[in-house]
């Protein structure tokens, strides 16, 4: 480049991205709270917790490691991605947790004893 020529900054996004990143970490922390919070306080069981707890970190941390592999920068895209990622495995981690507390208790066990024969006695 030549000596006159003087190259400046337009438009500096990095700003705007981490901004972006701490409201991210942010909503990520409070839904790894809330998760944890609401399953302790509706199953009232401090090994129910365990699940959510391990499940939700581990799938933050593994998003990262796949992006890093592949070449991907952390833009608001990504971010919304995450975020949105982690509604999911929320969802379901909480879904599943529900199911096996559900199956494991006494009342649905017996239940489910006298419909075990069925099928065997309705098929031909």
């Amino acid at each position: 480049m030549p000596h006159d020529v003087h190259v400046g900054i337009a438009v500096d996004r990095s700003q705007s991205v981490r901004a972006a990143v701490g409201d991210t970490e942010r909503t990520l922390f409070i839904a790894v709270l809330l998760v944890i919070g609401v399953v302790f306080v509706f199953l009232q069981s401090p090994r129910a917790i365990l699940i959510p707890a391990v499940a939700l970190p581990l799938s933050i941390i593994g998003t990262f490691g796949p992006m890093y592999l592949l070449g991907y920068s952390i833009d608001n895209l990504s971010l919304m991605a995450l975020t949105i990622g982690t509604g999911f495995v929320v969802d379901d981690a909480v879904v599943v947790l529900e199911n096996i507390v559900a199956m494991s208790s006494p009342a649905w066990i017996r239940t489910r004893r006298p419909c075990a024969g069925a099928p065997k006695s309705v098929s031909l």
